[in-house]
């Protein structure tokens, strides 16, 4: 059979390949997109949530991506072959980016532009960490040998939990304090220590959250080695 539109050879029903995507194909980006980008730990909120990013452009890539509506899939099904995006991101002189998506087949090129904006901020975690947030404090006592201070700290960093961080350190009499924004990562780190030393859960019951009206509570562990 013959394109009724080209004289190319029929690929996709009565089209040639380069005629079914000029007729089918919808592909469209909003102009302006915003990026919301955490100046503190370099992580980016796309869909809701917030990622962590090598840099920033992998992040206008992903929302770029994300921001895509079209029909690609009904494409796909309809000709059987993977339609190829490409995705540029570049760099504006004013800490903005432009991102451009392509679509090319043969003759056929079909372009999709937008300005990326980046509005700077704080994210939630960070918020927390810089504002003094402690969900749970571990009471270092005993005899017990200070490293231990600093393996709590590298494994801390190593969960992915948002919250797992250390919040301050206090010298106390009799030990150490060690704050953390997390009550997860507190009862992981507690769990580790079952066995070597003497633990004692208690808890504090701090306010009521409004929106779900449960109970906001502290939560203290004494490991007593």
């Amino acid at each position: 059979m013959i394109c009724p539109n080209c004289g190319k050879k029929s690929e996709v029903g009565m089209l040639c390949k380069e005629c079914f995507l000029r007729e089918k194909l919808r592909l469209s980006l909003p102009p302006s997109i915003e990026l919301m980008y955490c100046n503190m730990c370099e992580s980016a909120c796309i869909g809701g949530k917030w990622h962590n990013y090598d840099q920033i452009e992998d992040a206008v890539a992903e929302l770029v991506a994300k921001s895509i509506k079209g029909n690609l899939e009904e494409i796909e099904r309809e000709t059987g072959d993977v339609v190829v995006l490409d995705l540029d991101v570049m760099r504006s002189g004013r800490g903005e980016y432009y991102a451009e998506v392509s679509i090319k087949h043969g003759k056929f090129f079909l372009e999709r532009k937008s300005l990326v904006v980046i509005k700077r901020t704080t994210c939630p975690p960070c918020s927390k960490l810089h504002g003094g947030y402690f969900e749970a404090v571990l009471q270092i006592r005993g005899n017990f040998d200070p490293k231990i201070v600093e393996k709590i700290e590298k494994t801390v960093q190593g969960y992915k939990d948002k919250n797992s961080f250390v919040t301050k350190i206090l010298r106390v009499r009799g030990g150490v304090d060690i704050y953390l924004g997390s009550k997860k990562t507190a009862e992981k780190i507690v769990k580790s220590f079952k066995g070597t030393a003497d633990i004692k859960k208690s808890s504090q019951l701090i306010s009521l959250d409004r929106q779900t009206s449960k109970s906001v509570s502290r939560f203290y562990y004494r490991l007593r080695f």
